[in-house]
């Protein structure tokens, strides 16, 4: 995950209690959401809601820990990891949303599966990788090819 980096720094650092209680604290929180949204008469999908903003705020848990604990600089984390990949998902889930809109057959949306997915191989590689990576990626797949057709 995103945030694991920031757990294990945490816990190398041997301070642990706080950190500990607090994400707990914040998965009981969970928990206490989802049900009582159920109870409210709320859609099943609402417990991956509260699941999502639950790991998103542990995820801030981890990093504002993290900062205070270990030399983390929280904005460039933010350029190079979270900004990419909210743009990823916004932009990749995008076609499929217009797409679910007006296909309507089975077949058609098993068909516009593979098109989501070269969307979203597109969209990673355009805008979640930067160019170095991007050209790293290209040539381990160059290679791994070649050495398919050789053989």
């Amino acid at each position: 995950t995103i945030s694991s980096p920031f757990g294990t720094s945490i816990l190398a650092t041997g301070k642990i209690n706080k950190y500990q209680i607090l994400q707990s604290l914040l998965f009981l929180l969970g928990l206490y959401l989802s049900y009582l949204f159920l109870r409210k008469g709320f859609p099943p999908d609402i417990v991956m809601v509260v699941n999502i903003m639950i790991q998103f705020l542990c995820l801030l848990l981890r990093v504002i820990m993290a900062k205070s604990l270990v030399d983390i600089k929280l904005l460039q984390f933010v350029k190079d990891v979270l900004l990419p990949i909210m743009l990823v998902t916004i932009i990749s889930t995008s076609l499929p949303l217009i797409v679910d809109r007006y296909v309507s057959t089975s077949v058609a949306m098993f068909f516009s599966l593979f098109i989501y997915f070269g969307w979203t191989l597109i969209v990673i590689m355009l805008v979640g990788l930067k160019r170095q990576e991007r050209n790293i990626l290209v040539s381990y797949l160059k290679n791994k090819f070649e050495s398919i057709v050789s053989k």
